[in-house]
C-alpha cells in the first residue's frame, strides 16, 4: 500500500479504511495530518492515482479520518457521533458531511470514523450571514410529540458520558440529565457556595425552562448539535459545515448559548439567525447564562479548576436573575 508522505495511521486501520472507500490495496495514498482537534487523531486521504473532484459526497479521491489513538475501555465508540451527523444531515440547515464508514474498534482494538472530506476556505461576509439562516433552519421545531433526549440511548460530550434518555419535560431533562450528573461530577473541585448554587439553580430549571418550550405557544424541541463551539464549524467550499457533534433533542438556544460562551462567531451569524427566528424575552439574562452553565462544568471535569470561579459565578448570576 502506497504512503508517499509519512504515514500516522495504523496499518489495520488503514486497510480496512480502504476496504471502506472501495479503494484498491495497493492504492497511492497521500495522508495529510489534520489540526484542531484536541481528543483524536486526525488526517485527509488522498487517493493519488484519482482526480480530487471534491464533489458532495464523492469519496474516489479524497476522504476525512480520525480515530482512537489508544483503544478506550468505557464503551465509547465512533457509532454515536456517526448517527448524530446522519440525523443532522436529514434536517435542512448547514452542511453535513457524509459518512462514508464507521468501527467502534471490537475486542479492543481502536474505533475510527471515515467522513466526506470538506475542502476548507476562508469565510466570506456571506458564509457568515449563511451559517446564521442555515441554523435557524437546522432549529426548526421538531413534531409536537418529541421528547427531550435520544430514544433510549446514552451519548458522549467530548470524553464524558452524556445522559441522553428521555424525561417528562424539557425542564426535567436539563435538571437530570445536563446539570446534576456534571454537578456530581465536579464535587470535588467545587466550594460548597458554589455547589449549593449550582443545586439550587438546577431545582429550578423545570420552572423557568417548561413554560418557554412546551406550554401552548411554546417553542417546542429542535434537533441540537449539541457541542457548538467555533472549532466544530468548518467554512468549507460547499457552504458552512458542522462536525463532531453531540446529537440530541432539546432547545435551540442551548446550541446558541454554546456559541456565545467561548466567542468565535460574527455578529453577522446571530443577526442573520435572529433575523430567521427571533429570540423571546429573557434568553440573555437568564436562559443563556443556565444553559452555559452545562458546558462551563464540563470544562471543569474536563480541565480542572481553571474553569471553576466563571462557572459559580455564572450560577450566582442566574440566581440574581431569578431573585
Amino acid at each position: 500500500m502506497g504512503s508517499p508522505r509519512a504515514n500516522p495511521v495504523p496499518e489495520a486501520i488503514l486497510r480496512e479504511v480502504v476496504a471502506a472507500l472501495g479503494w484498491p490495496f495497493d492504492a497511492q495514498i497521500e495522508v495529510e495530518r489534520l489540526g484542531g482537534g484536541c481528543i483524536h487523531p486526525a488526517v485527509a486521504l488522498h487517493h493519488t492515482d484519482r482526480p480530487n473532484t471534491d464533489r458532495p459526497g464523492d469519496p474516489s479521491a479524497r476522504a476525512f479520518l480520525k480515530w482512537d489513538d489508544s483503544p478506550r475501555q468505557d464503551g465509547a465508540g465512533f457509532s454515536h457521533e456517526a448517527r448524530g451527523l446522519r440525523m443532522l444531515s436529514e434536517r435542512v440547515g448547514p452542511v453535513i458531511p457524509e459518512v462514508l464508514g464507521v468501527s467502534d474498534g471490537p475486542e479492543g482494538s481502536p474505533g475510527w470514523l471515515l467522513l466526506e472530506f470538506l475542502a476548507p476556505r476562508l469565510p466570506s461576509y456571506e458564509d457568515h450571514v449563511g451559517l446564521g439562516r442555515a441554523l435557524a433552519r437546522l432549529h426548526r421545531p421538531l413534531e409536537p410529540d418529541a421528547r427531550p433526549g435520544l430514544d433510549s440511548t446514552e451519548g458522549w460530550i467530548a470524553t464524558l458520558p452524556q445522559d441522553n434518555r428521555p424525561r417528562s419535560s424539557w425542564g426535567t431533562f436539563w435538571r437530570e440529565a445536563r446539570l446534576a450528573p456534571q454537578i456530581r461530577r465536579a464535587a470535588p473541585l467545587l466550594s460548597a457556595e458554589g455547589i449549593e448554587a449550582l443545586d439550587t439553580v438546577a431545582d429550578r430549571a423545570p420552572g423557568v425552562l417548561d413554560p418557554v418550550v412546551e406550554t401552548t405557544g411554546g417553542e417546542g424541541l429542535s434537533l441540537l448539535h449539541g457541542d457548538l463551539w467555533s472549532g466544530n464549524v468548518l467554512y468549507s467550499t460547499r457552504g458552512p459545515a458542522l462536525v463532531d457533534p453531540a446529537v440530541y433533542r432539546g432547545h435551540r438556544e442551548v446550541d446558541l448559548a454554546m456559541m456565545e460562551l467561548f466567542g468565535g462567531f460574527s455578529a453577522e451569524v446571530s443577526a442573520a439567525y435572529e433575523e430567521h427566528t427571533p429570540l423571546r424575552p429573557g434568553y440573555r439574562e437568564l436562559r443563556r447564562p443556565l444553559y452555559q452553565l452545562y458546558p462551563l462544568l464540563v470544562h471543569v471535569n474536563l480541565f480542572g479548576t481553571g474553569y471553576v470561579a466563571r462557572t459559580e459565578s455564572t450560577a450566582r448570576r442566574v440566581l440574581a436573575a431569578l431573585g
